[in-house]
């Protein structure tokens, strides 16, 4: 029986997929490399680390660092953001599981402050127990972070789902001994999340019969 439900941010509940697109092309030029033609070969070739994803689209990291190129993805991305709204179903889903009796925790490889910002921004503060970022918006791994808080809050991995958008997502789910639902109007294409062979999903209305009603 599932109890907790453990939620991926960008590209899962965010509904920024396109402006980091749109970003991933701004760069790329400013550097005279290759943009990437269309947005669902930008969907094919995403990837964590989000480093190594730099480096596939010809970045070499010899005139600048990581942190530099990450820097400025923050900058622009920020300054895109206003534009992005979440998910079709994102406020209702979460409230209705919520209502449901889950305990809905959020992980994300955005920085913690950022993701506090972020979730008042669009209205979601009060749905999750708890929002588990990093210690920067450098993307690097997430799975530490939330095994630590299962740990220290006694969470029963037979009884998590981690529902996300890439197949990093499977990757934490697996570490941390988690079931995993991915959606797959995210970050990455059905075709790349099909590989993972776990439940895939198109919109996120569909969890609700999935998940029994534990409310009392």
């Amino acid at each position: 029986m599932v109890r907790n439900i453990i939620w991926d941010w960008n590209g899962t509940l965010l509904d920024d997929t396109w402006i980091c697109y749109e970003i991933a092309n701004i760069m790329l030029e400013e550097r005279g490399l290759k943009t990437i033609p269309d947005f669902e070969q930008y969907r094919r070739i995403f990837r964590f680390p989000v480093i190594d994803w730099y480096v596939g689209m010809g970045y070499t990291f010899e005139e600048e660092t990581y942190e530099q190129v990450a820097d400025e993805f923050l900058i622009l991305y920020n300054r895109m953001l206003p534009g992005c709204g979440l998910k079709d179903g994102a406020k209702e889903v979460t409230a209705e599981l919520k209502d449901r009796g889950y305990r809905q925790i959020l992980l994300s490889a955005t920085g913690q402050d950022t993701l506090e910002k972020n979730i008042r921004t669009f209205g979601m503060a009060g749905i999750f127990e708890e929002l588990l970022g990093q210690k920067n918006d450098l993307a690097f791994g997430k799975s530490e972070r939330g095994r630590l808080y299962m740990q220290k809050c006694g969470m029963d991995p037979k009884e998590t789902v981690l529902i996300g958008d890439t197949n990093h997502d499977f990757e934490v789910a697996e570490l941390i001994g988690a079931g995993c639902i991915l959606i797959d109007s995210g970050n990455q294409s059905g075709t790349v999340l099909e590989k993972c062979g776990t439940p895939i999903i198109h919109s996120l209305r569909e969890l609700l019969p999935i998940f029994a009603d534990q409310a009392g």
